[in-house]
């Protein structure tokens, strides 16, 4: 009825006058082009406004399966509670090292915004060549998230690359050896053996030939081995003592450090203790006595698969000159977090990375998840790890070791350097095919002309 009644009125109206029809018609027809345009104007607009105001991060990570568990819920985190700053977050491609694929990234302009596992002296090259943002420069609030994630002191021993900040640690991988339990009371020890020659008599007990070997030497020439067994036992003989002079370039393995430790390797491959084969997880089934090195990401996969077998997490040997009063330094396999130039949005990338250090939680999830110590001062003593290091003790041998850790040197041309050490001086020794002071003559020259 209503209907009825509305149409009638309007057919009235329509015919009582023609001009008032026709203008009519046109205001209808001006309300509905407002109706339809207006909205789908101020739709388009807040569209427009909201995508501008959205900044996407790449982030790029550690490729490895326990980093890509812990990443994802770090990820998913921060993208639900950041409407206007997304991360998109990858592990850094495939292919050769990470080094190698930022450098054809930085090449072909591929970068991401913000990258991890980047080490000191990668991070030298990248400063070298002005493609990362010193940090303490650019954010004023640098010192105050350092000293929120209680890793000033640390930064301030070694992070540094010409006085200037270019990264926040993220982690401290101390470098120990294992030895099979079993067979150290079978060589009649309760603990591990401190020095070398401590060691070859052990060695002498427990070797059995082509069965049980007193050592797991890497023998491979990969440029980065070298940090894990000649550096640090270096810096354990040493007492920390540099071995390269960043500023010269002169190499100090020709030293009696160098040269004791040198010799120590020439023996046991020379008597056949270790030998030049790959041998997996060697300690934890018994045909192995001692692996050298042994970092602690390798824990918590040791634990899952063989629960029940004892090993034993020891500082590196030393020459039997050095006394047992001598702190023994050790190798830290240590990486950060760095941000790009090239990054068009350095404010929301500094916030990203504020957000994940300022959480003490994502530190935790991170130990617990990798088996990695976080760069963090107060591991030992801050309530919230204490229970993981009572569940995971030889995880904590590693961390209680941070203190008298050393990073890599931080020369841009690491990578020269050691394939120059793996091809005049590493791989000859273990063939036999040069003495140790033959070795160390031809090596330090060719370092030295590199250099300069």
């Amino acid at each position: 009825m209503f209907q009825q009644g509305t149409l009638g009125s309007l057919k009235y109206f329509l015919k009582g006058d023609k001009k008032m029809s026709k203008r009519f018609f046109s205001v209808l027809i001006i309300i509905v082009m407002i109706m339809i345009i207006v909205p789908a104007f101020v739709f388009s607009a807040g569209g427009k406004e909201e995508a501008a105001v959205v900044t996407t991060l790449e982030l790029w990570t550690q490729p490895n399966v326990n980093s890509e568990r812990y990443w994802k819920p770090i990820i998913d985190e921060f993208n639900s509670t950041h409407e206007n700053i997304q991360i998109d977050w990858k592990t850094i491609p495939t292919g050769g090292s990470s080094e190698e694929i930022i450098l054809t990234a930085i090449a072909t302009g591929t970068q991401p915004d913000i990258c991890t596992n980047i080490f000191s002296g990668f991070l030298a090259q990248l400063v070298e060549n002005d493609v990362v943002v010193a940090l303490d420069e650019e954010f004023s609030d640098f010192w105050d998230l350092a000293k929120e994630a209680k890793m000033d002191g640390l930064i301030k021993k070694g992070w540094e690359i010409n006085g200037k900040n270019y990264e926040l640690p993220m982690y401290v991988n101390a470098m120990q050896d294992w030895y099979n339990k079993d067979l150290l009371t079978k060589a009649g020890l309760t603990e591990p053996p401190r020095t070398y020659s401590e060691f070859l008599d052990a060695a002498a007990k427990v070797s059995v030939p082509g069965e049980i070997f007193a050592a797991e030497v890497n023998y491979k020439t990969s440029w980065w081995s070298r940090w894990f067994d000649l550096e640090n036992a270096y810096f354990a003989a040493s007492g920390g003592k540099p071995y390269i002079d960043v500023k010269t370039g002169r190499l100090a393995f020709d030293d009696k450090y160098g040269k004791a430790y040198l010799n120590f390797i020439a023996e046991l491959f020379a008597k056949k203790y270790a030998e030049p084969v790959d041998i997996k997880d060697g300690v934890l089934k018994g045909t192995v006595f001692m692996k050298h090195p042994q970092g602690p990401w390798s824990v918590k996969g040791a634990n899952e698969r063989f629960p029940d077998v004892p090993y034993v997490v020891a500082n590196p040997l030393v020459p039997d000159f050095v006394p047992a009063s001598q702190q023994v330094y050790v190798f830290a396999d240590t990486k950060g977090m760095v941000m790009f130039k090239s990054t068009k949005n350095k404010e929301a990338a500094w916030e990203f990375m504020k957000w994940y250090y300022s959480d003490i939680n994502h530190i935790v999830s991170w130990l617990e998840e990798t088996g990695q110590a976080p760069a963090r001062e107060d591991l030992m003593t801050k309530p919230i790890f204490a229970d993981y290091w009572e569940k995971n003790p030889e995880v904590a041998t590693y961390a209680k070791m941070i203190p008298y850790s050393i990073p890599p040197a931080a020369i841009p041309n690491t990578v020269e350097v050691h394939n120059l050490i793996n091809s005049e001086l590493w791989e000859p020794i273990i063939f036999g095919k040069k003495t140790v002071d033959e070795a160390l003559n031809d090596l330090i020259p060719k370092v030295q002309a590199l250099w300069d």
